[in-house]
C-alpha cells in the first residue's frame, strides 16, 4: 500500500511511537511518505531515521508558508489555480475560502498530492486539517486520525469540546492508544463504531532484559524518562525522594531524570531547595540508544504522571512498556491509560496521582524486598512482549488498512 503519515514535526525525539509506526510499515513493504509541518532545528534524532533514509521520503509543507499575511494570500491564490483544475467552487466550500489558515491548508494539499491508499494523521489537529482537505476533494485515500493524549485532553479544554465535530464526520477510522483515550474520544462526540484501539508499540528485541539486583555498597538508582513538562509529574517525584531520604537516611539513592523541556530550570531549583542536588542528575534529551543504558543500570523505574493544569495528560505512556521490557520494576501513577500498560502487584505498583507519600511507601517496600525485583522484571518483559511488540501490533493495523481500502 501507498501510505501518507501526517505529523506535526519529524523527526521528533520524544515521539518514538510515530517512528516505530513508520519503520514498521516500511519493514512490511509499504511505500511511506511522511508529511510534516515542521522540521526540528538542531535536535538529536534516532538512528532509524538515517537507517531507513526517512528524510528522503519527508515533505515539509509548513516551511513553504510565507510569514507575511499578504504573501500567504498571493501564494494561496497561486496554489488555488494550480490545484483546482476546474474544481474551484467545490473546494472553496470545503476549505472555507475566508477561514483562517486556508493558505496553509493549500500548502498541505500540495504536499499530499498523489495517490495514497491511506492518509494516517497522528494527533487530532492534523486530522482536522486533513478532514478539511477531504471535504474539498483535495485528499486522495482513506483518512485515519490517531489520537494520543494531549489532543483529547488539553486541546479540547483550550479550544472547546466541539473542535473535532466536522472531522469526526469525515474520518474513515479513529485510532486510539488505550481504552481511556477511546472513552475521551467518545465523550467528545466520536463515533464508537469507527474507533479502533491500536497500542503504541516498541521493538522488544531492542530493549535488553537485565535481572535486577543491587550490588553491596552501591547506590539504588531510580530512573524517570520523560519530557520536563507538568504532566510528567517530576515535581511530585522530587518531593517523594526528599521525603524518602528523611525517612530512610541510611539508604544510598540516586535519581536519574532523562528528558528535557521548559520546566528544567524550575526543577533544578526545586532540587536545590529540597537538598537533592547531590543525588539527582538531569541527563537532558536522550534517544532510544542513549536511554537503553540508563534502563539497564537502574533498579526501579518511576513514572509519576499527573493531570496538568491545562488538562494535558498521558495517553498510554510508552516509556512504561520500555522500562518493563528491560526488566525494571515500575512505580507509576493510576493515571489515564497507564494502568492498561502494566500489571499492578505483578510488574510493579500503581499509586494515586500527586501523592508523594504513596510513592515513598511503594519505594520503601521495593527497597526492603529486593527479592521481588527479578520476578517483577520477568513478568514485565513477558507482559510487554505479548501485547506491545511492534511485530504483533503492525498486523492489527494493517488489517484495519486493508478493510478500509476494500470498502472503496
Amino acid at each position: 500500500m501507498n501510505i501518507a503519515v501526517v505529523v506535526t514535526q519529524f523527526p521528533c525525539l520524544s515521539e518514538t511511537f510515530v517512528l516505530n509506526h513508520i519503520c514498521g510499515l516500511k519493514e512490511r513493504g509499504h511505500e511511506v511518505t511522511i508529511i510534516s509541518r515542521l522540521r526540528p532545528v538542531g535536535e538529536k534524532r534516532h538512528p532509524d531515521v538515517d537507517h531507513y533514509d526517512l528524510l528522503t521520503h519527508t515533505r515539509y509543507w509548513g516551511e513553504q508558508v510565507p510569514a507575511s499575511r499578504f504573501k500567504r494570500a498571493l501564494a494561496g491564490m497561486g496554489l488555488a489555480l494550480k490545484i483546482s483544475k476546474g474544481w474551484l467552487p467545490r473546494w472553496m466550500g470545503g476549505l472555507g475560502l475566508i477561514a483562517p489558515g486556508t493558505s496553509e491548508l493549500l500548502f498541505m494539499a500540495q504536499a499530499l498530492q498523489g495517490h495514497f491508499d491511506i492518509v494516517h494523521c497522528h494527533f487530532g489537529s492534523n486530522g482536522i486539517m486533513a478532514a478539511r482537505l477531504k471535504a474539498a476533494g483535495l485528499l486522495c485515500g482513506k483518512l485515519l486520525v490517531n489520537f494520543h493524549g494531549q489532543d483529547v485532553n488539553s486541546q479540547p479544554f483550550e479550544q472547546g469540546n466541539n473542535i473535532y465535530e466536522a472531522m469526526f464526520r469525515r474520518a474513515d477510522a479513529l485510532i486510539v492508544n488505550s481504552h481511556f483515550t477511546r472513552d475521551r474520544v467518545i465523550a467528545l462526540g466520536g463515533p464508537a463504531e469507527r474507533i479502533v484501539v491500536v497500542r503504541e508499540s516498541l521493538r522488544v528485541e531492542r530493549f535488553p532484559f537485565v535481572w535486577r539486583k543491587q550490588e553491596p555498597g552501591s547506590p539504588l538508582i531510580i530512573l524517570t524518562v520523560g519530557r520536563l513538562v507538568e504532566k510528567k509529574g517530576h515535581a511530585i517525584a522530587l518531593e517523594a525522594l526528599a521525603r524518602f531520604r528523611k525517612k530512610f537516611p541510611q539508604e544510598q539513592i540516586l535519581y536519574w531524570v532523562a528528558g528535557d523541556g521548559p520546566l528544567r530550570e524550575i526543577l533544578e531549583r526545586q532540587c536545590l531547595d529540597l537538598g537533592l542536588n547531590e543525588i539527582v542528575r538531569f541527563w537532558g534529551a536522550v534517544d532510544e540508544s542513549q536511554a537503553i543504558p540508563l534502563f539497564q543500570q537502574a533498579h526501579i523505574f518511576l513514572c509519576p504522571s499527573v493531570t496538568a493544569a491545562n488538562q494535558d495528560r498521558e495517553g498510554q505512556a510508552l516509556v512504561v512498556q520500555e522500562a518493563q521490557a528491560c526488566g525494571l520494576p515500575v512505580i507509576a501513577t493510576r493515571h489515564n491509560g497507564i494502568p492498561e500498560g502494566m500489571e499492578h502487584g505483578i510488574t510493579g505498583f500503581l499509586v494515586p496521582e500527586r501523592d508523594p507519600e504513596a510513592i515513598v511507601e511503594r519505594l520503601a517496600h521495593l527497597v526492603a524486598h529486593p527479592e521481588l525485583w527479578p520476578a517483577m522484571g520477568a513478568a514485565g518483559r513477558d507482559f510487554v512482549a505479548q501485547r506491545f511488540d511492534t511485530r504483533l501490533v503492525m498486523p492489527h493495523l494493517e488489517g484495519l488498512y486493508e478493510r478500509l481500502v476494500a470498502t472503496s
